[in-house]
């Protein structure tokens, strides 16, 4: 199995894991889960009509709700270094409460929320594919509150939208889902739906609900599974959209998706941001690691790129890295290394989602900020933590003060002793804890 194949295959069966436990009922806020752009200005213009979707929805009846005000937008004049809140966790208040708590403690300043995940919708819309499908959910109740809260404390807000993996969407609607030769819904080896990259109504359907969080008072709007499928057959998989003489390679699809809804979103005044799989970084020019997505092609489109480099998903070797998950700090800077090479020249800034979660390996504090650091020696001074049960490592977190201090204003190289795993200022060790049949923490 070669290593995206890998990579890719361990991110779809964790998620699937904790999907199969929170459909069951048994702990539902688990659910899953670059520098300061135009999406901080403070404040919005007249927001124009969304895209209409219901022009690809036959039959829809909706019942509109009341259409957002555009609301004032929260200014930060520091990096954004966010954490990951699922649906359940944002509409809950405890735990809401508790996270909250870390913005005013730590360096903190912003949080990443699903908005649509695998084609739940967290709050309840009135875009009218999404009430076709039955896709809005109530895990956000109050929606409008919870951002006024955001605002209040003058958090950074990020609206987490997947966009290609949508299994309540795809399910109800065949014809706009990947397919198998036999006309039935495809799925990848994992069990999971997709959308038809080439369908234009899949685009339009994911701008509606960007321009719908948008116009909520979300800062920023970030693209994840902004790709084709990894894993299943390639042989059977059929792409409905895709016209006879159809030459475009699939990356150029995505791009030309993100270009088409970066204009859709001008109007809306926020950032816009796509998560990318770790290994893109370090891949060669002409190689979209089989999923359409090329560096290249995407940063014209997008305001920041967040490479996914969680050490637990490199195989062992890569990098030359003997055993990358329990290296975290030689992990994240080589790979952010690449990623600082591949922007050059353009306006796309670099947001890396680092890992605080365990899996093979025990992850601390030390760990935590291994990560932190390495981002910082190249000049990357804004970060976003992942924890599918949105339980994060606070003792890593450095004070609002004291992470000022710590920003460095250009890249830099890593000096000498940087490059060193092992930090006794840090407790950073050379091969971190391993632990027994670790318990999966989904990634993506």
């Amino acid at each position: 199995m070669n290593n995206l194949s890998s990579m890719a295959k361990r991110s779809s069966t964790q998620r699937f894991l904790l999907s199969s436990v929170i459909l069951g009922g048994i702990v539902p806020f688990l659910i899953s889960g670059c520098n300061n752009v135009k999406g901080v200005a403070t404040s919005a213009n007249p927001a124009p009509p969304a895209t209409n979707s219901s022009a690809e929805v036959p039959g829809a009846t909706p019942t509109p709700a009341p259409t957002p005000t555009p609301l004032e937008k929260v200014k930060l004049t520091e990096p954004v270094r966010g954490i990951y809140l699922s649906g359940w966790t944002a509409g809950g208040t405890k735990r809401w409460g508790q996270l909250l708590d870390i913005v005013d403690k730590t360096e903190i300043n912003a949080v990443v929320i699903d908005v649509k995940e695998d084609g739940m919708m967290s709050y309840k819309t009135d875009i009218p594919l999404a009430i076709e499908v039955k896709a809005n959910h109530k895990m956000i109740a109050d929606i409008d509150d919870k951002m006024a809260q955001l605002r209040k404390r003058k958090v950074f807000s990020i609206a987490r939208i997947t966009c290609f993996r949508d299994e309540i969407t795809a399910k109800k609607r065949p014809d706009l889902a990947v397919q198998r030769k036999d006309g039935k819904q495809w799925q990848d080896s994992s069990g999971h739906y997709w959308l038809d990259p080439y369908n234009k109504a899949n685009w339009d359907y994911n701008v509606d609900v960007a321009i719908d969080a948008a116009k909520r008072g979300f800062n920023e709007i970030q693209w994840d599974y902004v790709r084709f499928p990894s894993e299943g057959s390639k042989a059977n998989r059929v792409y409905p959209a895709k016209e006879k003489g159809d030459l475009r390679s699939e990356a150029r699809v995505i791009a030309e998706f993100l270009k088409y809804a970066k204009e859709k979103l001008e109007p809306y005044d926020v950032a816009v941001s796509a998560d990318i799989f770790g290994l893109t970084v370090s891949a060669k020019p002409d190689d979209d690691m089989g999923i359409g997505q090329k560096m290249d092609l995407m940063t014209p489109h997008i305001d920041l790129i967040c490479p996914m480099v969680y050490p637990s998903h490199y195989n062992r070797g890569e990098y030359g890295i003997a055993h990358p998950n329990a290296a975290p700090y030689k992990t994240v800077s080589t790979a952010l290394k690449y990623a600082v090479e591949r922007v050059k020249g353009t306006d796309c800034k670099i947001r890396p989602w680092l890992q605080d979660f365990s899996l093979g390996v025990r992850y601390g504090e030390p760990e935590v900020r291994a990560q932190i650091k390495a981002a910082r020696e190249h000049g990357i001074n804004e970060y976003l933590l992942w924890n599918a049960s949105n339980r994060y490592t606070v003792a890593a977190l450095t004070p609002p003060k004291a992470a000022k201090k710590k920003t460095v204003k250009a890249s830099v190289k890593p000096s000498p002793a940087a490059k060193m795993e092992s930090k006794p200022d840090e407790k950073v060790t050379t091969e971190a804890s391993p632990i027994p049949t670790p318990k999966p923490s989904p990634v993506r």
